[in-house]
């Protein structure tokens, strides 16, 4: 190496520095608690101890994570199958030097304002993936078993597999005029998908809630079982959907936020009693959606299966809002009648229509990737 080619290989690390700084405060942790270090293609990857700890963590659920010419990984595997993506990152550091991290925060939250992905959309990542052919070349290889492989599936009910928005955003709209509470129909039909807790906190004082609020919810609970539920149906292909994945040797889940009883009728109309290992309705939470309570209370049922190995289908903002506190990706479906641009900016990874678009579309979906 020349003199000159020295002179520039420093001043790019010097350039990178202090994103490099965090990534070695980052790495002292690591190797402190057990980790280990070793040196790749000009950067330090450390692996184990506090990386793998914080890697795992529900907000971050990933495999590795590039600070300047430091890679964090969880275990050598995990290093080895994404290598050439966080290499990309290094020269994006490089480029960038200390606007490296606020750049890409703010690309991210560009993307989220637009309403696409906040990952997936981001600049960086969509620059990294071209840059080391990650599309065509990932898919062949094994994954390594500390990166999340998919084991199980969370699925919303009403808006999803049921076609009940309307019915709901109907009987609530009736009884809460009844009690002078008159709201247009859309205004009150945007609340669906939240528990009733949460709905009424939206469409009624709060004085008016706690004298109220119980029996509100018992009144509008009797008018949709006697006037709406005999009429509701499920989505088309639903049960199909559901022994796809079962064939696929995926765990399924029911996280609803209705009421214990009806969620056993929502059951027998989609036809996928015998399909689901366990279900979780509002009584099993204490807060509905968009709180997460309802899928932490889904994971705990799901044992054995860690967050990064589940994945939520919900129709609403407010299920990928839930879901999304709970560090589950969600799958949005557009079926429940809410704009694809607020589900993509409540967190959705991906749209499709409706379960039987799902499942035409299984095999290139987040459900069939792995």
């Amino acid at each position: 190496m020349t003199i000159r080619s020295r002179a520039r290989r420093a001043t790019v690390y010097a350039w990178a520095g202090p994103t490099t700084a965090v990534g070695l405060l980052a790495g002292a942790i690591t190797l402190a608690t057990g980790g280990h270090v070793h040196r790749r293609r000009g950067a330090l990857e450390f692996h184990g101890g506090f990386s793998r700890w914080f890697l795992q963590r529900r907000a971050v659920a990933a495999s590795a994570m590039t600070l300047g010419h430091v890679i964090l990984g969880r275990d050598v595997d995990c290093l080895d199958w994404c290598r050439d993506h966080e290499q990309a990152h290094v020269r994006q550091v490089e480029r960038w030097g200390m606007m490296f991290l606020p750049a890409y925060v703010g690309s991210s939250f560009w993307e989220w304002a637009r309403g696409r992905h906040y990952y997936r959309d981001n600049w960086f990542e969509r620059d990294a993936r071209a840059a080391c052919g990650e599309d065509r070349s990932t898919s062949q290889r094994p994954r390594p078993r500390f990166c999340p492989m998919l084991k199980a599936v969370i699925f919303d009910v009403d808006g999803t597999l049921i076609d009940s928005v309307d019915a709901h955003g109907e009987s609530w709209r009736k009884v809460l005029a009844n009690y002078g509470f008159g709201h247009p129909f859309q205004l009150v039909r945007d609340q669906i998908g939240k528990g009733g807790d949460e709905l009424m906190k939206a469409l009624m004082p709060a004085d008016a809630i706690e004298e109220l609020g119980d029996k509100i919810e018992e009144e509008r609970a009797e008018l949709f079982k006697a006037e709406f539920l005999p009429g509701i149906k499920a989505f088309p292909k639903t049960r199909e959907l559901f022994q796809k994945i079962e064939a696929a040797g995926l765990r399924i889940v029911l996280a609803s936020s209705a009421k214990g009883d009806e969620l056993e009728s929502y059951k027998k109309l989609a036809r996928i009693d015998d399909l689901i290992e366990e279900a979780t309705s509002s009584d099993d939470a204490e807060r509905s959606k968009p709180n997460p309570d309802i899928f932490l209370a889904a994971m705990k049922k799901l044992e054995g299966v860690q967050v990064g190995e589940a994945i939520v289908v919900g129709d609403s903002p407010y299920d990928a809002i839930a879901a999304g506190k709970a560090g589950l990706r969600t799958i949005g479906l557009l079926c429940g009648g809410f704009p694809e641009a607020e589900l993509r900016k409540a967190g959705c990874m991906t749209i499709y229509r409706d379960p039987a678009d799902l499942l035409a579309h299984y095999d290139e979906s987040p459900l069939g990737e792995d």
